[in-house]
């Protein structure tokens, strides 16, 4: 509530006094439900606005640690306001990731998050914590931060592009039975399958840097999970994408890298590149 009230006018802090009083509970296992269980601390996990106060919660913490890391080292920069440098930190939710240059400021990051964090009631959970070194080696094998994982994708293209693959067929897999059935529309078949395959196929496809090779690996698989679902593993390309709308995935990917761009240059609308995507578009 102290963090609110920097923030917000008072009838607003006023009604997230409201909705943080008198809230309850009750736990529900099949068709038993256990006692209602009145809370009194903080906002109750699952609630629709415990998300939102978890956020201001947190950059409030995290305002104190920026101050505190630039005092120690005021080489390290970090100004959302000034747009000619990228921020040091990648936020999502709760999991954090601090972007340096050497080792020096990620020990200074180490020493104090901890400590900083627990004076707002915030815990680093120091055996999730990971160091990834991204560098370059003649050998691509050897890149071993390709193999890591953020928020779901993979950092190495070729290595997110294959798991997209490999985790699209497995869903395509689960649901096997329903695709011969004649009682469902070819319309209604797409539609459970763009919802439930596809987007798993596509997921953050509008970052990937893929060579002609890997992105027609990426068509065929899409073709093939076409086919699936109209159970003509022999129908050919043209007639394909005919029959179901759809067009290859290459292109899709190049729209949705295009859509990607125009929302990051709109960030900055006097930017010179800006200015170029209002004249193409």
């Amino acid at each position: 509530m102290k963090v609110l009230e920097e923030i917000l006018e008072e009838d607003e802090v006023r009604m997230c006094r409201i909705l943080l009083s008198e809230t309850k509970m009750k736990l529900r296992f099949g068709k038993h439900e256990e006692e209602i269980i009145e809370t009194n601390i903080g906002s109750p996990q699952g609630d629709a606005i415990s998300g939102m106060f978890f956020n201001i919660a947190f950059e409030r913490a995290m305002r104190d640690l920026r101050s505190i890391l630039n005092e120690q080292n005021p080489k390290i920069e970090h100004n959302y306001c000034q747009r000619s440098k990228m921020p040091e930190e990648m936020i999502y939710a709760d999991d954090t990731d601090f972007v340096n240059k050497d080792k020096e400021k990620d020990m200074l990051v180490r020493n104090k998050a901890d400590e900083i964090l627990q004076r707002h009631s915030l815990k680093v959970n120091n055996d999730n914590w990971e160091m990834t070194m991204v560098e370059r080696f003649n050998n691509v094998n050897e890149e071993k931060w390709r193999e890591t994982k953020k928020l779901g994708s993979f950092l190495g293209d070729h290595h997110d592009m294959k798991h997209r693959i490999k985790q699209s067929n497995q869903a395509m897999e689960r649901i096997n039975c329903i695709w011969p059935s004649k009682k469902l529309k070819v319309e209604d078949r797409l539609k459970i399958y763009k919802s439930i395959i596809k987007s798993i196929l596509t997921y953050n496809y509008a970052t990937w840097g893929s060579t002609k090779e890997q992105t027609e690996k990426l068509n065929r698989a899409h073709r093939n999970q076409l086919r699936n679902i109209l159970s003509n593993p022999y129908m050919k390309n043209k007639k394909l994408y005919e029959l179901t709308k759809e067009t290859p995935i290459s292109q899709q990917m190049c729209q949705a890298r295009w859509r990607l761009l125009g929302h990051v240059m709109r960030i900055n609308k006097d930017a010179p590149c800006q200015r170029a995507m209002d004249y193409y578009f």
